[in-house]
Formats: C-alpha cells, structure tokens, sequence
C-alpha cells in the first residue's frame, strides 16, 4: 500500500520530507514496550483533525498493518475519512464527540484487517 507521494510510511519515516518519523515503540498506560514480541506493528498518521465553524469535520488517518520480526511485511493499510460527521460549530464537546466517532470508525478499520 502506498501513501501521500507514493512512499510507504515506513518509507516516510527515515524520509527529510517526514523528519518527524512515526512512533517506534507501544505505549500502553504510560509504560514504554520496546522490545516486546507482538505479532503485527500498526503505523498511524493522522494528517487532518478538525472541525469548521459551518459543522464540517475533517478527520483523515493513513495506516499501515505490518507483520514483525527480520521479515517484516506490510499486510493491509488504509486512508481513512469518514464521511458525513458533523458538529454544531459552537460546542467542544460537540466536536470533539463527532472526533471520537472518527477514531472509533478508524480503530474498527484496523480491527478488520486484523481478523484476516
């Protein structure tokens, strides 16, 4: 799968273009696990997380499902926008509830190329 330039993310992470790179370890409860064994690595890039004073939200996240290990190989990836999420254009809460929607939908993205 290819992403913004036609560079993998992983591409996109030792890029000058990209000297933010992407995160290289798991962090789960503010506990560091660098050098577990897991199964899968999940590369996420949230490139838009907005909301319009006219109610329009814009949520837009690339990922990547690699498996791990010396021979690491890309298994699925995305380019996430949900469509039709709104907000009153007024309220916090309200943005950041229709925001929520977008992560959901984008963590059940993930959790079905996982159950392939």
């Amino acid at each position: 799968m290819r992403a913004l330039g036609g560079q993998s993310m992983r591409e996109m992470e030792t890029s000058s273009r990209w000297p933010g790179g992407a995160a290289s370890a798991v962090l789960t409860s503010g506990a560091r696990r660098e050098h577990s064994n897991f199964d899968f690595s999940v590369s996420v890039r949230v490139l838009s997380c907005e909301g319009s004073t006219n109610g329009t939200v814009m949520f837009r996240a690339i990922w990547e499902l690699s498996t791990t290990g010396a021979k690491a190989a890309l298994v699925s990836g995305g380019d996430y926008r949900p469509v039709d999420l709104r907000w009153d254009g007024k309220s916090e809460a309200s943005l950041a509830a229709a925001l929520s929607q977008a992560v959901a939908g984008l963590a059940a993205e993930i959790a079905t190329a996982l159950k392939k």
